[in-house]
């Protein structure tokens, strides 16, 4: 799953930031689409991402769906 490939990358905040400008998050995640109108909840499921990369912890698929995911039911 390439959303997946970009979850794990080096940079996955700056990839679900571009699948936003380009118009694809809309069709691909749109309940996260949808959290764009919020930007306490967009700005800081960004910077979960982001944080991930600097952590001592292991990045699992699971870990960082959990982290783009956690916060939508708000």
């Amino acid at each position: 799953d390439e959303i997946e490939l970009m979850l794990l990358s080096s940079k996955p905040d700056l990839a679900v930031k571009m699948l936003h400008e380009s118009g694809l998050l809309k069709h691909t995640l749109p309940d996260l689409e949808n959290s764009h109108a919020v930007p306490s909840l967009w700005n800081h499921s960004l910077k979960l991402l982001s944080v991930s990369t600097k952590s001592l912890m292991k990045r699992t698929s699971t870990l960082m769906w959990a982290l783009l995911f956690h916060d939508l039911g708000k």
